[in-house]
């Protein structure tokens, strides 16, 4: 104990409590005991335990228990003391408990510190708030219940929760506690104390709950989102006048059939597309953030959040991320948008078509409801591929009629229309994308009714008919400025498909394209992923247009001259692989524009696996997308060194891993199939599945093989996407670390 301690040691006990003990410091020849009183008359002293353990090196100990109670105050106390009486909230807000319970099946004591037993949980994965209340005495149940439906009524939205029985506390998602969290942008809730009478008239105010919408990582986009340059100046500059205006208007084409995604991602979107292009297109930036900062109520933070998510939805094209399909929402106060909409030049300019679309879009552009959170099949999640009427049990029965009668989904949506009297049918319709209606007669043959069960089948035309009408346009236009015939009928297919609903022509197009090789401009339009489809088997729009860069494609040229003998490194037998291995052109591009759901890094295509399979396909390396880069980014639990080596070494990894996974990942294996007249593209005796370790029989024949008009789409249903993906990206990890690939 240092001289300084024993002294304010002392001090404290001359002025607060007589002498409990002494301490002494032989070794230094300075008592303790002059810093502290004379023990009272009646002091008995007592008999010391510890003098058979005496020695110079320790302190001496006196024991007076009679004297314990001096020192109280210095033990920690187990309670609070009682707060004086408040006739209301004490200045800092704290409310005092009723003086009876009420007549509740419930009962949530306070803590001992006489505050409410609510607390904040911040979750590592998010961040993501969880707000708690323990100690629930009673039935839990009925809490649980009677406080999600009042938070749910003040939220205007479903609340996520969970009940503990065995812990005896209830948890809602979001950050429901009465004191504000610091530093956010935040929506004003009511919110009772779960003491009084249960009903909130317990003589007390409510008081104003703030949510911060910040903090909703699953559901809001930061501000701190990255925005990254795709540099494309020095390979446009690179073009002849002609292949600029080709590049020009397959990119008109490919912006205006992007609109149409709008549509594919939900029944909002295409209103939140037109509220936001009126109000930024009629004001200047500068301007409009002067009205939103003086007269709206923003702060900096807030109309940054607004750009924010406004650059995220036109990168999504819609409310739902492209890249895992969940909704977002902006990060700002729905009030303080609405005020500036209200305040903007382009409210002023139409004020009627403002408050139109505003009344439309205002609550789902908010709206966080289970069903509303996630695209998939109703009633649990939402879709536009589908009506609202349609079930998972509805899509598999057209499928199913769909595939029977040999119909690819690429270019259709599905639309229900339920019986309403006795002895009507359920009627599901089939509707074409296209310029011409059902109404025009011009090559309609495809068009018409089936039974189906008991229901009944119609097939139409005209989805997207005014968007595809300005991509047909644009294609003609590019058709002018073609480099050669290939080209010409290349875009010339594509115009067909899109003018009257074939999926045939837009096939054709693709073989035209395929055998297009190494173009100054390369791009590919037309309803192609089928990622975001619940059945998976609908194509969403997507075009792209971009110039080649030659030394990297030069270097991907090399991996495909390659490609027949890193196939052999794979671990199954060649019998799995096609016949002849079908050459393709892969080139690195550098994107002008990409108009769809978000930009990948690379593509395989087309998918329509008939042609890949016998005819090839071509693999498209996105070399601005894989170089693009947040210099100011630090990856997570990297010392400083490691990031640096990270940021110097990943886009030459990404790009090894890009290029395998399209060539030899998309790029391998072979459909087994079963030909329509019965024979088979594989000898049934001599191919036998892989074995891999203990299991199977390793000479078991193979079983199962796809039937006549069966893709692997069709067959795969939902996962197919989400299956070949993992299947190219295994091929690509298992091959980027071997020598002879890496040369």
């Amino acid at each position: 104990m240092s001289l300084q301690r024993i002294y304010r040691l002392g001090q404290s006990l001359k002025t607060k409590a007589p002498a409990l003990f002494i301490c002494r410091l032989d070794s230094t020849n300075v008592s303790a005991e002059k810093f502290l009183p004379t023990p009272p008359a009646d002091h008995e002293a007592h008999k010391d335990r510890w003098a058979s353990e005496s020695s110079d090196k320790y302190t001496r100990v006196e024991e007076v228990p009679g004297r314990w109670h001096y020192v109280e105050y210095l033990l920690p106390k187990k309670t609070v003391p009682e707060p004086p009486k408040h006739e209301g909230r004490a200045p800092s807000g704290w409310q005092p408990p009723a003086p009876e319970p009420p007549p509740l099946p419930y009962f949530v004591p306070r803590t001992r510190n006489h505050m409410l037993p609510v607390y904040l949980r911040k979750e590592i994965r998010g961040p993501r708030f969880i707000t708690q209340v323990k100690h629930i005495e009673g039935d839990l149940w009925a809490f649980h219940n009677d406080l999600k439906e009042y938070l749910e009524s003040l939220a205007g939205k479903e609340v996520l929760s969970q009940v503990h029985e065995l812990g005896s506390y209830v948890g809602y998602k979001g950050a429901y506690v009465e004191e504000p969290v610091g530093g956010s942008t935040r929506v004003g809730l009511k919110v009772d104390e779960l003491e009084g009478n249960g009903n909130g008239d317990d003589g007390h105010e409510e008081r104003e709950y703030q949510c911060p919408y910040r903090d909703m990582s699953d559901e809001v986009y930061s501000n701190e989102t990255p925005f990254l340059n795709l540099d494309c100046r020095v390979a446009f500059e690179g073009l002849s006048e002609k292949e600029k205006k080709y590049a020009h208007y397959l990119s008109q084409a490919s912006w205006f059939g992007g609109l149409i995604v709008l549509f594919q991602t939900s029944r909002e979107s295409p209103l939140i597309f037109l509220l936001l292009e009126r109000l930024f297109r009629t004001q200047d930036l500068e301007s409009l953030k002067a009205l939103a900062l003086e007269q709206a109520g923003f702060d900096e933070e807030d109309f940054k959040s607004l750009l924010v998510y406004t650059a995220a939805f036109y990168s999504n094209m819609g409310n739902y991320k492209g890249f895992g399909d969940n909704k977002f929402i902006p990060a700002v106060a729905k009030d303080k948008l609405e005020k500036l909409l209200r305040l903007s030049k382009a409210w002023q300019a139409d004020p009627a078509a403002l408050e139109h679309i505003w009344s439309e879009v205002s609550d789902p552009l908010y709206s966080l409801r289970d069903s509303e959170k996630h695209l998939g099949f109703p009633p649990k999640a939402t879709t536009t591929y589908f009506s609202k009427n349609c079930t998972e049990k509805d899509a598999e029965l057209v499928s199913t009629f769909m595939k029977q009668k040999g119909i690819e989904g690429y270019i259709t949506r599905l639309f229900k229309k339920q019986a309403t009297e006795a002895g009507d049918q359920d009627c599901y319709e089939i509707r074409y994308a296209s310029v011409l209606s059902s109404e025009d007669k011009e090559r309609a043959e495809f068009l018409g009714s089936d039974v189906l069960d008991k229901s009944r089948v119609t097939f139409t035309r005209g989805d997207y008919s005014p968007l595809l009408k300005l991509v047909v346009d644009n294609l003609r236009l590019a058709q002018e400025n073609a480099a050669n015939d290939n080209q010409r009928q290349m875009l010339g297919k594509y115009i067909d498909s899109f003018t009257v609903g074939s999926l045939d022509a837009h096939k054709d197009g693709s073989r035209f394209w395929i055998r297009d090789k190494g173009p100054g401009v390369e791009s590919y339009i037309g309803f192609i992923e089928t990622y975001r489809d619940p059945a998976g088997i609908r194509g969403e729009f997507e075009g792209f247009v971009a110039m080649v860069n030659r030394p990297q494609s030069e270097k991907f040229g090399a991996l495909v001259e390659r490609a027949e003998a890193l196939l052999q490194l794979l671990p199954w037998p060649r019998s799995f692989e096609k016949d002849r291995f079908l050459r393709p052109d892969f080139t690195s591009l550098d994107v002008l524009a990409f108009a769809g759901s978000g930009i990948p890094a690379g593509i395989n295509i087309p998918n329509y696996d008939g042609i890949r399979q016998d005819e090839g396909f071509k693999n498209v390396s996105l070399g601005n997308v894989i170089n693009a880069d947040d210099k100011s980014s630090k990856a997570n639990f990297m010392t400083a060194e490691d990031n640096e080596m990270f940021n110097k070494l990943k886009n030459a990894s990404f790009e090894v891993q890009v290029g395998l996974h399209e060539l030899l990942g998309h790029g391998s294996g072979k459909l087994l199939m079963q030909n329509k007249d019965g024979s088979f593209n594989f000898d049934q005796e001599k191919v036998r599945l892989p074995h891999v370790g203990p299991g199977p029989d390793p000479e078991a024949k193979v079983t199962s093989w796809y039937k006549d008009g069966e893709t692997y789409d069709s067959v795969f249903g939902s996962m197919g996407s989400s299956y070949e993906e993992c299947r190219a990206e295994c091929v690509g990890l298992y091959l980027c670390t071997i020598e002879d690939v890496l040369k």
